[in-house]
Formats: structure tokens, sequence, C-alpha cells
């Protein structure tokens, strides 16, 4: 799933428009090209037919692509910045975001683990030094320990997506937490595979799985269960 990033490609891709077009007549410069037996393919499907350009080697100097259509035959030179994001897609491209919604907009969250449940609201969050969560059923008390947990939370980001057709085996949901900014509303489940294993999460703004730095994710649910558990839940006179 893409951020961005991606949506920002696919607007200089429609349409998308070479740096220039190259007279090539002569097969043996395809060599030089990267041409003669290419090993990139760029595939856009549009409108019920598919385009396929063959991607060559850098030119020198610019180092933008060569590349050639694959119906025409014909060979341009197409802008690095477009080519780049696709060769290296896999890292840069990626929405790692666990719940899409910016940290100042969401206005109450609701932590769930082990049986346990807590909803605290946000507090002057048009203002970074005052904002702060407080319980729901106490909004004028600052709630220390979990402005810190939830702070911890929302600085949480994915790393990679899991394969869909190699999920990972024995997930096990660790804590979850419910965000709405008033109009939408996310759950992120975060999870791990086994006692020891890799850390996860998932959310309907992920769709599927994407993996968690284990330092961030492991801190997170040992301290969840201190979060839920003492009497006032974090709050603080």
């Amino acid at each position: 799933k893409s951020a961005g990033k991606g949506e920002a490609l696919l607007a200089k891709m429609s349409p998308l428009a070479a740096q220039r077009s190259l007279d090539v007549t002569d097969e043996s410069k395809l060599e030089d090209l990267g041409l003669m037996t290419p090993t990139s393919l760029i595939e856009i499907d549009r409108v019920g037919s598919t385009e396929v350009l063959e991607i060559g080697t850098e030119a020198y100097g610019t180092r933008d692509y060569y590349a050639r259509h694959q119906a025409s035959g014909r060979i341009y030179l197409l802008d690095r910045e477009l080519i780049q994001p696709l060769k290296y897609a896999r890292t840069r491209l990626p929405d790692r975001g666990l719940y899409g919604m910016a940290k100042s907009d969401i206005k109450e969250v609701t932590v769930s683990a082990s049986g346990q449940t807590q909803t605290w609201v946000q507090r002057h969050a048009d203002d970074k030094l005052k904002a702060h969560w407080a319980l729901a059923s106490d909004p004028e008390v600052m709630a220390e320990q979990a402005t810190t947990w939830l702070s911890k939370f929302m600085g949480l980001k994915g790393t990679q997506y899991a394969d869909p057709e190699r999920p990972p085996q024995g997930v096990e949901e660790r804590l979850k937490v419910t965000l709405t900014d008033g109009e939408t509303t996310t759950t992120v489940a975060v999870l791990q595979v086994g006692e020891d294993g890799d850390w996860y999460g998932q959310s309907e703004h992920t769709r599927g799985l994407i993996k968690l730095v284990r330092s961030g994710a492991s801190g997170l649910s040992d301290d969840v269960a201190s979060l839920l558990g003492g009497d006032d839940a974090g709050a603080q006179p």
C-alpha cells in the first residue's frame, strides 16, 4: 500500500511524457542503451489495454533512463525521477503509518488488552506544548502515564508489509487501539508471532499486516497492563 509519494508518482505518469525521443536505427547501439535484452519492464494497464516499456541503462551525465515502447519499438529518454521510485518501490513508496490521521485531529482513543479497556480524550490538541490526554470520565485531569504511552504509540511505524500470499503464522493479538477524529474511526491491532517472534500491526488503514519495530511494539505491550490496571489509569491531579 503506497503513501502520498505513490499517488504523486502516478500523477506524473498520466500522461507519461518523455524527456526526448531518440532516433536509433543501428541495432548495435541497443546494447549500449541496455535495450538489446532489457531486464526491467514497466507495465501500465489502462482502459482495457496494457502498455509495456522496456527499461535500459542510465544516460551518461543526466542519469535519466533509456526506454523502449514495446509495441512501437520507439526509444525514449525518461526522467530519472520517474524510474528510481519504481526501482526502489519497496522502500520508497509504502505507507508505513498505522492509522492515517494527523495526531492533532484525533479526539479520542480507546486502548484494550487482556480484557481491560480504557478511553482517553485529547485536550489542547492544537497546541504542541499543552496537548495531552485525559480520561474520558474526567477530562479536566491530565493522565500523564497515558499521555506518555500514547505518544509512543503514535510514533510507532511499520517497516514492511507481510506477503499476503505467505502471511506469518501463529499471530496473536497483544493489544488494540481505537482512534477517532470525530468522522473516521480506525482500530489498530498490535500482534506478535508467538511469545518471542516478530511484531505486526494491522488496521483498516494498513489493510494488511505490516511489520513493526520490535523495541517499540514490545515496549508498548510491556507497559499496557500498567496503563490499564492502575486505579486512576494514569491520571495526575
